[in-house]
């Protein structure tokens, strides 16, 4: 075939012959390629010569790695090629060629005879070889795999075992070799077996959680992890199972190698409880709530056993933390007390609702001379609670002016007087027990037992309902306590928001001389103007020693008390006896914490906000429980929380908090 464009032009045929023999070539010129018009042909003999017949001797059989000997005939030159496997080769000479078997046993030699003609001979004899197969290229730690060879008469592994199947565990990555014969060949192989670590898991231990409550469960030393039941993720999970269960973490560091571990969690039963009240109450009444279903109680306002009795002073939620008879669990429940201001619990001759009936009283009626209101439906002067429509006003004392009316005819006149006679001396609900009458600064405690191992308190109080401290500047007094019952260095007062210091702006100072047993006390206002009224002007906080006995009892009274008026004229206070405090070793059964390491109330004093911080890192409970047993906020937090606190009047009040059913308390000055 061939072609040409130009007249005069050259053009080359090629051809193909598939046999030895003669062969006639003709080539024939056309005017175009489209034209049947022939301008030119020529004709040409052409011989086609034979090859050569190139044969190869030389061993069928060979093994891997090994030179071997060949020998061609049927030309008259030759060039040997060869392939070891990893890369080919050549060899130009004669008829015996020395051929290097590698992984692969295909050669080929080209013979060139005297007419210049070649074939090619492409020969492959048989090489020796062993197969291996493994049942896991990679293993976890601790596990096994299978090497099984084959194609070979003889095996010996480097593990020392001559069997063709070999089962191993490597501890660490491992090259396993195989010396195998086949064919009169000794044949090598090699196999990689890769070993994954599987995780070691630590996992939180099995424990108890109380009924109600959540749990953290923790697990470490993995990447990922698979807790069951639930299919929850996560190395932490939080967990508030209604029943006992076990929990299963399955556990991988990315690979297929797996650990798994199981803790469990034990639910033990709470208390329930029950709490009935008395429901509303007038304004100045107590209300009695009534618990059941634990064995011991912790009121909200620190009071213990199953009975609370309290004056509330508006509607407000209250709660009782109660204890099992059979575990440590605990449970709260919260109880409203609703304060009716339309009505008032009066007894009659109490004219100033100061809990006693004295001559006071008498001064009362003077103030409140000729003020009329709706008379009682009773007017019996008989000592008991009355119920009593509200009056406009209030007495001295704050209570409303319809106690005044002692005889409940709606006036309050003379014939009040017949009450008063009739009831002297008589007191009624939380009238405090004092030693002297009316004093000028009395120790009221928290409650009448102290704890160890807690924080307890005592207010320092000026005056009472009736008696009003008077052109008052500033006061100096002593603390004075049994120290060989108290902590060292435990004690110290807390000065609260009062009529004393309204507007938190007076200089205070304390100073404890522990081995005197006293602790020195002062707080001055910084105005130049008096003051008068009475109430509770601070707090005095101890610790009490552990091992104390049981049946004992601490004193703690004020002493060495002064006043001061803006001319600088000191004189001199009474102060009652003291009051006495029974001591206990524990807390009806609750723990206590470490309130000032665990957790934190800042700032305190404070106006608007208040930051709570734990150092758990499981769910904090808190209510705020104001002076008189009232909850007025409450929650929970993990870690940290910041509530409001701008709508809570100013005073003093008592986080109380629970973390997996441990309390403790700490004190909150809003001013």
């Amino acid at each position: 075939t061939g072609s040409a464009s130009t007249i005069g032009s050259t053009c080359n045929i090629s051809t193909w012959c598939s046999a030895p023999g003669v062969y006639t070539i003709t080539g024939i010129a056309y005017a175009s390629n489209s034209s049947s018009v022939v301008l030119s042909s020529v004709t040409n003999t052409l011989l086609a010569l034979a090859g050569p017949t190139v044969s190869v001797a030389g061993p069928s059989t060979i093994c891997p790695n090994t030179v071997n000997t060949y020998t061609a005939s049927g030309a008259s030159t030759y060039t040997w090629f060869g392939s070891t496997g990893s890369g080919s080769y050549s060899i130009n000479g004669g008829a015996v060629a020395s051929m290097t078997a590698g992984l692969l046993a295909t050669f080929s030699v080209m013979g060139t005879g005297a007419n210049g003609c070649s074939n090619v001979n492409v020969f492959s004899p048989s090489l020796g070889s062993t197969s291996i197969t493994v049942s896991n290229n990679t293993v976890c730690t601790g596990s096994s795999a299978t090497l099984s060879a084959s194609g070979a008469i003889t095996y010996t592994w480097s593990t020392g075992s001559n069997a063709a199947v070999i089962v191993v565990t490597p501890t660490v990555t491992t090259v396993y070799t195989l010396n195998s014969t086949n064919s009169g060949c000794t044949i090598i192989s090699t196999q990689v077996i890769a070993v994954a670590s599987t995780p070691i898991l630590t996992l939180s231990p099995s424990q108890n959680i109380c009924s109600g409550n959540s749990l953290t469960l923790s697990a470490q030393g993995a990447s990922s992890y698979t807790w069951l039941p639930g299919n929850l993720l996560g190395s932490s999970i939080v967990v508030s199972p209604g029943s006992s269960t076990c929990y299963s973490v399955i556990a991988s560091n990315g690979g297929s190698c797996l650990a798994n571990a199981v803790t469990c969690v034990s639910v033990l039963a709470s208390p329930s409880i029950t709490v009935i009240n008395s429901g509303s109450v007038c304004s100045g009444s107590s209300v009695t709530f009534t618990a059941s279903g634990a064995n011991t109680y912790t009121w909200s306002n620190m009071s213990v056993g199953s009975t609370l009795n309290i004056i509330p002073v508006s509607s407000g939620i209250y709660s009782v933390i109660g204890s099992h008879t059979l575990n440590l669990c605990t449970k709260m429940a919260t109880m409203s007390a609703f304060v009716s201001p339309s009505c008032a619990m009066v007894w009659p001759g109490d004219a100033n609702r100061d809990g006693l009936v004295s001559n006071l009283d008498v001064l009362e009626l003077g103030l409140a001379a000729n003020a009329t209101g709706a008379a009682r439906t009773s007017t019996s002067n008989a000592w008991s609670g009355q119920y009593a429509s509200a009056w406009l006003g209030t007495v001295s004392t704050g209570w409303n002016k319809a106690h005044a009316d002692c005889n409940g005819d709606g006036v309050v006149n003379t014939n009040d007087n017949s009450a008063i006679t009739a009831n002297f001396a008589l007191t009624h609900s939380f009238k405090s027990n004092r030693t002297s009458a009316n004093p000028d600064i009395s120790i009221v405690p928290q409650q009448n037992v102290a704890y160890e191992g807690i924080w307890n308190k005592a207010d320092i109080v000026l005056g009472d309902a009736s008696n009003t401290m008077s052109q008052l500047y500033g006061i100096a007094f002593d603390l004075n306590y049994d120290q060989s019952k108290i902590q060292t260095d435990s004690v110290k007062i807390i000065y609260a928001a009062s009529f004393l210091n309204a507007n938190n702006q007076n200089i205070d100072f304390s100073k404890a001389i522990f081995a005197n047993g006293k602790l020195y006390c002062a707080s001055v206002r910084v105005d130049h103007s008096n003051i008068n009224g009475n109430g509770k002007i601070a707090e005095f906080w101890y610790k009490l020693k552990k091992g104390l006995p049981l049946n004992s009892s601490i004193v703690i009274s004020a002493g060495n008390v002064q006043k001061v008026n803006t001319n600088g004229v000191l004189s001199g206070l009474s102060n009652d006896a003291g009051t006495t405090v029974n001591i206990s070793s524990n807390l009806t059964g609750l723990k206590a914490l470490n309130q000032i390491s665990l957790i934190s109330v800042s700032p305190n004093p404070s106006n608007y906000q208040v930051t709570l911080t734990s150092d758990f890192n499981s769910k904090t409970n808190y209510h705020l429980i104001d002076l008189t047993g009232r909850c007025v906020l409450s929650g929970d937090f993990t870690g940290l929380k910041t509530i409001d606190i701008s709508g809570l009047a100013a005073g003093v009040y008592v986080f109380d908090f629970e973390i997996n059913q441990i309390h403790t308390q700490q004190k909150l000055i809003k001013n």
